[in-house]
């Protein structure tokens, strides 16, 4: 980033779209313009102020905001924001915000923004797989990481084997209609309406009301890299051809993604019995009626596609149904939590390792005789990139540990992050089966000529796989916070109380220890899992629910706390090793180590470090900073 100095400012005005109308969730007492359309104004005038400073490659993202929330605004009068750059910490930028309407403050305070590395937030695609060109998509192929790249602008091109067994799909369905055959969401209506038969162009029709009527998703919108992973895996799943739809569907979210035309989809809505209100918000963006953002703008949904060079979507038979109902949404999320959550558990891995050279642990718990005893999943991987980490520290020499016994927090690692590992494989696992397989119901059979009743939009398989990977990783952050407590103790760690710098007059790390138990209350309550749940709808033939994007969620939010308590980990690791005074420390972590003082300096006097351990988080954790150290 080019120099940045505290007096930068922007000034501009907005008007408040229908949408941003509140409906009083989380916002008690605000009844007109609600607070979080507010809060993407000032966020973007923040942005404005300082977007020409950025280099090639880097970008920015918000970080925090302290704001008052002072009167409420009406629909028929703009709003005028304003933001002025008030501090540089690094890569932390502290903005002054307001926003006014008729000369009345209704929004005032501060937010922070951090400068990214673009290629670092990319850090997980897919290795071997060049993000310069578009995504090759065949409906087969589609892989986890694939769907980050995607969700955060990659562009996409369809495969011309899959546009032949999409063309192959259609045809059934033509088939259908021309021999009146009877086949649910398809020749007959929805729900109660199973049993009305429909024609070819009633069918057409009835696919414009599907979206219509659907179209119900209420609260804060997806952000523009959810609803672009959405996308993403609907148009992935319906190049099986066994959704049926009309090719152009397709092509016409193909041709979406690589504009940047961006629906505006509320994010509130799905019980994961497909995620058919959340996702008719697409459907809805495509044919011209909803609304999108575009080049960070929202707009109505015509209007939009007018921007980008495109045009509303036209609808034949069953081309309303297969845009809503599917679970693109809870699948999306997923792969997006997972992609995250990858890069939480690479980082707590290195705190943890750093934090061993910092206590003087015994590593002889990390030998492959010690793991080969009981070779649970991930285990053995685990302790071998502990050891890798490890390599060259002193630790390994003789008469180096202090302890025979560690504490279990420090001695099982390998045991505990193993776990998080193997979870999230499991997860993993879950997420590309759903990535490229047709969800459809009705599914089209092409081979066999026939279209059939499924119910493979249901995700009970995701949401156990979502709320197992969020326990494992709470297990993780719960004994992490157990390790900076052991370090932090003299009788344990034989460093001076509370990893201060003097033994007297000094507070050290102890009132970090309450934030840290906070956090921890925070991620075990994350770990629990979402209910079990019956539904009634449809007149009781939709009776069940997943909730998978709730897990979906929970484990994004759990991933987004854990990065706090992996950045505190890397604080008081490097800590105990400054005052440790080793002699040779692992080349990896000595990296890692200049890495996380890059961002924290060493604590020789008291001082607030929170906003040093949030850019470590979302800089060296959440952004895949420290992925060089296992190089």
């Amino acid at each position: 980033m080019k120099a940045a100095k505290p007096g930068l400012s922007y000034r501009g005005q907005v008007w408040p779209k229908p949408n941003d109308l509140a409906s009083a969730i989380g916002n008690a007492g605000v009844d007109v313009v609600s607070s979080p359309a507010t809060i993407g104004y000032l966020e973007f005038a923040a942005l404005y102020a300082v977007e020409h400073l950025f280099e090639e490659g880097e970008a920015s993202v918000g970080v925090g905001f302290d704001l008052k929330h002072l009167g409420a605004a009406t629909p028929e009068k703009p709003v005028d924001v304003a933001s002025e750059l008030v501090a540089v910490d690094g890569i932390r930028l502290t903005f002054d915000v307001e926003a006014r309407q008729g000369g009345k403050v209704i929004m005032a305070g501060q937010h922070q923004r951090a400068v990214i590395n673009l290629e670092r937030l990319l850090a997980g695609a897919k290795a071997g797989q060049t993000q310069d060109g578009p995504l090759v998509l065949t409906g087969r192929a589609l892989m986890p990481a694939d769907v980050e790249t995607v969700a955060q602008g990659r562009k996409v091109q369809v495969a011309p084997d899959a546009a032949a067994a999409m063309q192959r799909g259609r045809a059934v369905v033509e088939r259908y209609f021309d021999e009146g055959l009877p086949a649910y969401g398809l020749t007959t209506g929805l729900g109660m309406r199973a049993t009305e038969l429909l024609s070819r162009d009633e069918a057409a029709e009835f696919s414009y009301q599907t979206v219509r009527g659907r179209a119900q998703a209420v609260g804060e919108p997806l952000s523009v890299a959810e609803v672009r992973a959405a996308m993403l895996v609907r148009l992935n799943t319906m190049l099986t051809g066994e959704a049926g739809v009309s090719p152009h569907v397709a092509q016409a979210l193909a041709d979406a993604l690589n504009a940047g035309f961006t629906p505006v989809m509320p994010r509130t809505g799905s019980i994961g019995a497909g995620d058919l209100v959340v996702m008719a918000g697409m459907a809805h963006a495509l044919i011209g009626e909803g609304e999108a953002f575009v080049d960070g703008e929202r707009l109505p949904a015509g209007e939009a596609l007018k921007k980008v060079g495109l045009k509303p979507l036209e609808l034949g038979p069953k081309d309303g149904l297969a845009p809503c109902n599917n679970p693109s949404h809870s699948v999306a999320s997923a792969a997006l939590a997972l992609a995250k959550a990858r890069r939480v558990l690479d980082a707590a891995n290195i705190a943890a390792a750093l934090s061993m050279e910092g206590f003087r642990a015994n590593l002889s718990p990390l030998a492959p005789a010690a793991n080969r005893a009981r070779p649970q999943p991930g285990q053995m991987e685990t302790a071998a990139v502990l050891m890798r980490l490890l390599e060259g520290s002193g630790l390994h020499e003789p008469g180096e540990a202090r302890r025979l016994q560690d504490p279990i927090s420090i001695r099982s690692v390998a045991q505990i992050h193993g776990s998080s590992l193997a979870s999230l494989q499991v997860l993993d696992q879950a997420v590309t089966v759903e990535l490229n397989s047709c969800p459809d119901n009705p599914l089209v059979v092409a081979g066999e000529g026939r279209v059939i009743s499924a119910g493979n939009y249901h995700t009970p398989w995701l949401t156990q796989a979502l709320d197992t990977a969020s326990r494992a990783m709470a297990q993780a952050g719960n004994d992490l916070v157990s390790r900076i407590q052991r370090l932090c103790s003299p009788d344990m760690s034989g460093l001076p109380p509370l990893l201060s710098s003097a033994s007297t007059n000094r507070a050290g790390f102890g009132p970090l220890l309450k934030p840290l138990e906070a956090l921890r209350a925070d991620v075990i309550h994350l770990s629990n899992p979402v209910p079990v749940v019956s539904s009634f709808n449809a007149n009781g033939v939709e009776d069940a629910a997943t909730l998978s994007p709730l897990a979906a969620r929970k484990l994004d939010r759990l991933n987004e706390t854990m990065s706090y308590l992996v950045a505190y980990e890397l604080v008081a690791a490097a800590q105990a090793v400054d005052l440790a005074k080793l002699d040779c420390v692992a080349p990896r972590l000595a990296k890692a180590h200049r890495l996380v003082r890059q961002h924290c300096a060493f604590m020789a006097e008291d001082r607030p470090i929170g906003r040093e351990v949030e850019a470590i988080a979302c800089e060296l954790v959440l952004m895949g900073g420290l992925a060089d150290v296992y190089r």
